[in-house]
Order: structure tokens, then sequence, then C-alpha cells
């Protein structure tokens, strides 16, 4: 069985080049591109919630101490900037950069030992706050540009996505003196990358002769290697949208 971003990834991408199907069976004849390079500047948002569980033990009493955190990745912003030039035809070639980050809080609980009865485990929870979760995602796409009229221009695309991901995760406890109460957390930074894939589309509205308004579609996924964590990985990207302005030469 396929993975699921995988199956999403060509959902997505098969709609997307439906669009262009549509587009270019909307005029009597295909409509030839004129871009010689276009570019963009959009702001919007990345939907796709999630949670991960990250697990640990360390020593504690001469016993061991084990610990449990649970962090929520939500919905957030994001800002996108492309490029891209024509390279033949109606194809062409073009890089994005977006960038997305969340703080969240975290649950963490444990099981301590008790510091004066032997092999005897007390429960113990505490809330974790300002975990920082980031990705910063280059998109290497292949664009199809089709024209639809004299003002407006449909796009689809697709290709590899470069992730550089941090998430913040809890690395220990620590203990009051004498007692099983957790009084803080220790924490430890994951710093990966990856590569994934994308699939999108974009719109645009030429406004005047070279420039205008446009909007975006796209999905991204990728997942990044984390022993700590229930499941060995966590997924980064999801789906995307984004409105701003265009340029054309």
């Amino acid at each position: 069985m396929k993975p699921a971003g995988t199956r999403t990834i060509g959902i997505v991408a098969g709609a997307v080049f439906l669009v262009a199907g549509f587009a270019s069976g909307a005029s009597a004849q295909m409509l030839q591109s004129t871009d010689r390079a276009f570019g963009g500047l959009s702001f919007g948002g990345q939907t796709k919630a999630r949670t991960f569980t990250a697990r640990g033990s360390q020593p504690l009493y001469d016993e061991t101490a084990t610990f449990e955190s649970t962090v929520g990745i939500g919905a957030e912003s994001i800002f996108d900037i492309n490029a891209g030039v024509r390279v033949w035809g109606n194809l062409g070639v073009g890089l994005s950069f977006s960038r997305y980050k969340d703080t969240s809080s975290g649950t963490l609980t444990a099981s301590v030992p008790d510091p004066l009865l032997f092999d005897t485990l007390r429960s113990a929870s505490i809330t974790t706050d300002g975990l920082e979760h980031s990705e910063s995602q280059v998109h290497l796409s292949a664009y199809w540009l089709q024209p639809v009229t004299d003002k407006i221009d449909v796009s689809v695309y697709a290709g590899p996505t470069f992730f550089s991901v941090k998430q913040d995760l809890v690395s220990g406890i620590n203990v009051a003196a004498g007692t099983s109460t957790i009084a803080s957390v220790a924490r430890t930074a994951v710093d990966e990358s990856t590569i994934g894939l994308h699939a999108g589309v974009d719109v645009r509205y030429l406004i005047i002769k070279n420039a205008g308004v446009g909007a975006f579609l796209r999905y991204t996924s990728g997942r990044i290697d984390v022993p700590v964590v229930e499941g060995g990985r966590i997924e980064v990207g999801g789906f995307q949208y984004g409105i701003g302005l265009r340029v054309r030469y």
C-alpha cells in the first residue's frame, strides 16, 4: 500500500493537471504562453495540524524514570516567494521558498521512582510551553503555463520539496530533591532535513501588462526521522494556500 502522503500527492497532481486540461479546452485552440520569466510573492497558511508523542527515560534514585510528551503542531501562516522561466512552449521551471513556524504547548506525563520506597513508581505531569516547530521549504517545480484569456493564466506544477525542519522536544525531567514532583523539564532541538514532494496550481490575473495578483493551492509532503518519537517519524508539510502579487517579463 502506498503511503498516505504519496496517494495525496497523486490526487492533487491529477487534479491540477485536470485544471490545465479544462483551461486549455476553454479556448478554440491552445494559447501559447508569452512569459519569458515570472515570479510572485504570496501570504497564506498551512492548514494541516498534527500531534506526536516523544518518549524518554533517565536514571533517578538508583532506578529508572520514564516520561512521554505529547506535542501539537497547529495550522499557521506562511509566506511564499517564487520565480521561474519558460524554457520551451508552455513548459517552465522554477523555484519557490516557503516558511512556516508554530509555537505550541505539550503535556508531559512521567513515572517517577519514590525516593524512599524501592520499586514504587509515582505518576506526575507538567505542561511544557514554548515548544517551537519550524519548516523552511524549497520547492523545485516543473510548470505548465496556460493562458486562458489575455489577462488570466493558470499554472500547474509539481516536483521535489527540500525541507529543513526544527522541532523542540523534551529530553529529560528535573525532580525536586527528595520528592517525586517534576520541577522542570530539559529540552533539546531536533534539526533535520529531508526531501519530499509537492503539487499545486496558481491562477494569475494581470492588472497591467506585466503585473497583477494571484492565488495558489499546493500540497507538500515529507517526513523526518526522529527515533524518540512514537512511530519514529514526524510528518511535515500539508495543504498550503496563498494570495499576493504576480509579475511577468
